[in-house]
């Protein structure tokens, strides 16, 4: 199928067509699996004609020659959904340069699926809210309001616990230092990437992160106040600290306020495994104390 014809803008089509097309895919039991990436952009872009075609074409730019297959599907409120089969660096590197593209180097935050997966988890989580604002917009008091509370529903724990893979939090502005995490942890996680302080405090309270992984210098703050702000708000929180610019005061700081581990740069694959193990065995621990 030519690229073109894979780009579709849900205004137009409707949001049955994402639905049948997941449907599908997750019913296919040969062949390459998809990958998903996923973006919440500003609804502009789609919304005015001249600013959907030069999106639509630096889209294709990107991603073109860098995958077997592609599904695009552009919600007409900015959830953007992105499918492909096949090598997955140069389609994330190439992806990252279109948002930079497209919001004007502000690089909305995003989300990499290895796989569409097969039971609940937060794909769907993040599906379901897509499709529900879709068709009931959120008004700005209630934007106003998400952003506002820092309270973790029994719901959004609920969701955290019954997910089918652990989902990781990676708070880096570093690129190199971000594509190694992802490319360490992207069969073992659900992973949504964040480039600043901003981006990383509203991921974490409406998503939940079964892991997250922070810097301690960011462009907008401190990663240390946010691995203390994260720990103090949730009492299972799993955080890992990943910089350059560890001493002996910063690390006995972190580790105070409630953080797993620190790790220098470069971190080791297999360092961070053993990290992901130690989660699980913690989470099993936890269940079977109730706690």
């Amino acid at each position: 199928m030519p690229f073109e014809q894979s780009i579709h803008f849900l205004k137009d089509y409707g949001t049955q067509h994402l639905k049948d097309f997941i449907k599908d895919a997750r019913r296919a039991e040969d062949g390459m699996p998809w990958r998903c990436l996923y973006s919440l952009v500003d609804p502009a872009v789609t919304k005015e004609l001249s600013r959907k075609h030069i999106a639509a074409s630096s889209l294709k730019s990107a991603l073109d020659d860098n995958a077997d297959d592609i599904q695009v599907f552009w919600l007409s409120s900015g959830h953007l959904f992105i499918f492909f089969q096949g090598p997955v660096r140069a389609v994330i590197k190439n992806y990252e340069n279109f948002l930079d593209f497209i919001s004007n180097g502000q690089r909305p935050d995003y989300h990499f699926f290895w796989e569409i997966p097969e039971l609940e988890g937060y794909f769907d989580q993040l599906l379901n809210d897509a499709i529900g604002s879709e068709d009931s917009p959120p008004t700005s008091e209630r934007r106003k309001t998400e952003q506002n509370d820092f309270s973790i529903t029994p719901e959004l724990a609920r969701q955290r616990q019954i997910r089918f893979r652990p989902l990781l939090l990676i708070v880096e502005d570093d690129r190199v230092t971000r594509h190694i995490l992802q490319a360490s942890m992207e069969k073992y996680c659900d992973i949504a990437i964040a480039w600043t302080a901003e981006q990383a405090v509203r991921l974490y309270k409406t998503m939940l992160p079964n892991i997250a992984f922070l810097d301690i210098e960011l462009p907008d703050g401190d990663g240390q106040e946010l691995a203390e702000l994260f720990c103090a708000l949730d009492s299972e929180s799993f955080i890992v600290m990943i910089s350059g610019m560890l001493d002996r005061e910063k690390t006995h700081r972190c580790l105070r306020a409630g953080v797993r581990e620190c790790v220098a740069k470069p971190a080791q694959e297999q360092e961070l495994l053993e990290l992901i193990d130690r989660y699980r065995r913690t989470r099993v621990r936890n269940s079977a104390t109730g706690s």
